[in-house]
């Protein structure tokens, strides 16, 4: 499972370097008139298959080198390829024949290679046929964009680039006869389908209008160190409707003094809400409609926003927690909207889509998905609730809910409340206090940051959602060392670009973890079980949370505060666990961490001396409150302990007195 990534990759690279797309044809090349419709590029080559091999899990059986030695063995190594300028393989349609030319450019002339592939030979670069054939013909104009996208810097190792409008009106005859065919086939007897096959025709016809406004779209892949960065850009046709879109308004933003300070974060500057809308329901808007998702009614309500927003999701041991702000259009009342637009719209959806669920399920009807729970006052602030039943949107004995789950709760309260044009969201009136406190204080300022952005702590999401379940009822254990998953996008001048970022290795582990609970839970469903692996019996007992009233568990959920910066927060959570340990001398010092982060340095020597009352072996302990001290300005206190956390074996407090030129000897 894990070299998957990487045989990709080696696949990619051969089909720019060897043949076997389509059976070229010379004559098709010869005549075309216009450049490539589909251009493959690699950057650098030979650093591409050293990182290729870096990154090569091991265990396999096979040497990294090993499987990257075929490519470097058909250019006849790659010391003589240029890494300055990208290899090319670009695909010319004529009609129904296919054709593929690579230029593979060098700084050293290679014969062999020329002769073995019958390539035709450039000042700089060689030209070849794929698959290899001799007497191949290349058109001006595609040589010319094959020169071009060479020297043109790839913004990733790997790029894939399409015409994408013209390749499919190339292939609308094809795709026109599909969708016919599919109105004609009538469904099968006693199925219960969401869309006719006259409605499926509809949808599929809109959705390729949307696409023919695509001028280019563009897939890469780039090797950063450990992480693979995945590229998806979309030039839109200019003046077309999709171009109109795709632009950054560079309206001030309202939202840049909120700070989210949970695992997955995630927020989005100013752009067109309705437009986008509008482009949804063209291409999805028969399937919603079905569903009971009435665009034009949603698009008529998201006029209300400025897609300026930010937010937040966290799991623990309490269950799911999230934050979120909605920017409102200037003059629009947030209060108001909730009440008289978004509310509404709200019970009106929900009623419909219990009627679909109910439908697809042949049953007479479905558990209510939603309802109004009791407002409150909070900071002065009007709160209202609803509660939305996601287990009621699963037909009855529906099997995707792993049964590891089965003990959590899957109904969500949802808090609203405005502060002027601001809407709130939370989970709770807790969260709810804080968000109205700290929106009262945001500024507006100039545009900053990408359009959207998304940043999600693996490792940290993956533990709130262990601490979720009943102790034990995890039949696996889930990574704690994963890394960040972040994407974020762009729009400008009618163009989007996307760039996502994920450590190889971590996503690795958590596919490895999933795997290994899907498979568990599989064995218990089937009536077995994996070889080895004890089975649980089910109990009809309603599975028991978590305890919270641990001080292991405060302290990890301080940790996990204070890493986001939510200090106010981690310190009533090490507060309590010190409560129920109250020589629990790890959360004594890192209660004074928290302090010294927030610049009260009197609480922090405080709490850092009493956990070394409570245990003096902890060398760390006298060198975190050295730092305190020098923070606070008193160097004297800072160098004492200091001396002491190096005579005691602390590597930083040797570095640095070391780094002062203080000796312990």
């Amino acid at each position: 499972m894990q070299a998957k990534p990487f045989s990709l990759i080696l696949i990619a690279v051969a089909a720019v370097l060897i043949a076997g797309f389509s059976p070229a044809a010379a004559e098709a090349q010869a005549e075309a008139s216009n450049g490539p419709q589909l251009l493959i590029k690699v950057r650098n080559i030979d650093q591409l298959l050293n990182d290729i091999e870096r990154l090569m899990p091991a265990g396999t059986g096979v040497a990294p080198s090993q499987q990257t030695a075929m490519l470097r063995g058909m250019l006849q190594g790659t010391e003589w390829i240029d890494p300055d300028r990208s290899i090319v393989a670009g695909m010319t349609v004529k009609g129904d024949i296919s054709s593929w030319i690579a230029l593979i450019p060098f700084r050293t002339a290679n014969a062999n290679f020329q002769t073995a592939y019958g390539a035709i030979a450039g000042d700089d670069y060689y030209l070849m046929a794929l698959p290899p054939q001799p007497g191949f013909g290349v058109a001006p104009d595609v040589k010319a964009s094959l020169l071009a996208a060479s020297t043109d810097a790839a913004a990733s190792g790997l790029v894939v680039e399409a015409a994408a409008s013209e390749l499919l009106a190339m292939a609308q005859p094809k795709i026109a006869a599909a969708i016919a065919s599919q109105a004609a086939n009538p469904a099968q007897p006693g199925a219960t389908a969401v869309m006719s096959p006259t409605e499926t025709q509809a949808m599929l016809t809109d959705m390729l209008k949307m696409f023919e406004q695509m001028e280019t779209v563009r897939l890469g892949l780039d090797l950063t160190g450990d992480a693979f960065t995945l590229q998806f850009d979309v030039d839109a046709w200019p003046d077309s409707f999709l171009a109109g879109l795709l632009i950054d308004r560079g309206d001030d933003v309202r939202l840049a003094d909120y700070d989210v300070a949970m695992p997955m974060q995630f927020r989005s500057r100013a752009y067109n809400v309705p437009g986008m809308m509008q482009l949804a329901a063209s291409g999805f808007g028969q399937i919603y409609s079905q569903m009971g998702l009435d665009f034009d009614e949603m698009a008529e309500m998201t006029k209300s926003f400025t897609g300026e927003m930010a937010g937040g999701m966290t799991a623990d041991a309490d269950g799911m927690g999230y934050e979120m702000v909605y920017v409102l259009q200037p003059g629009v009342d947030g209060q108001a909207f909730i009440l008289d637009t978004y509310l509404p719209w709200f019970e009106r959806y929900n009623r419909q889509m219990a009627a679909f669920v109910a439908q697809q399920a042949n049953q007479p009807q479905a558990p209510p998905l939603y309802e109004r729970t009791a407002d409150t006052i909070v900071e002065g602030i009007k709160v209202v609730g609803v509660k939305t039943n996601y287990n009621a949107m699963l037909p009855p004995g529906d099997q995707t809910m792993s049964t590891a789950l089965a003990g959590v709760e899957q109904i969500f309260e949802t808090r609203l409340a405005a502060v002027g044009d601001l809407v709130l969201i939370g989970h709770n009136d807790v969260v709810m206090a804080d968000l109205i406190t700290r929106a009262r204080g945001f500024q507006t300022a100039p545009a900053q940051g990408p359009m959207a952005r998304f940043d999600f702590d693996l490792a940290a999401f993956m533990q709130g959602l262990q601490d979720m379940l009943p102790p034990g009822e995890l039949p696996t254990t889930l990574p704690s060392d994963l890394g960040r998953l972040t994407m974020q996008a762009e729009m400008q001048d009618g163009k989007l670009a996307t760039r996502t970022r994920f450590n190889v290795a971590d996503l690795a582990q958590m596919g490895q973890a999933f795997s290994a609970l899907a498979a568990r839970q599989a064995a218990v469903a089937g009536g077995g079980a994996e070889a080895g692996a004890p089975v649980r019996e089910a109990s009809t007992a309603p599975a028991a949370k978590r305890p919270t009233d641990t001080p292991a568990y405060w302290y990890r959920r301080g940790g996990l505060q204070s890493a986001y910066g939510a200090y106010n927060a981690a310190a009533k959570s090490y507060r309590k666990a010190i409560g129920l340990a109250p020589r629990y001398a790890d959360a004594h010092f890192q209660l004074g961490v928290v302090y010294g982060e927030m610049r009260q340095f009197e609480a922090a020597v405080m709490a850092m001396t009493q956990a070394i009352d409570l245990n003096d072996d902890q060398s760390a302990f006298y060198y975190g409150r050295g730092r305190v001290y020098l923070l606070a300005g008193q160097e004297e206190m800072a160098m004492r302990d200091f001396m002491e956390a190096g005579f005691r074996g602390n590597p930083d407090a040797r570095a640095y007195l070391n780094a002062a030129g203080v000796s312990l000897e």
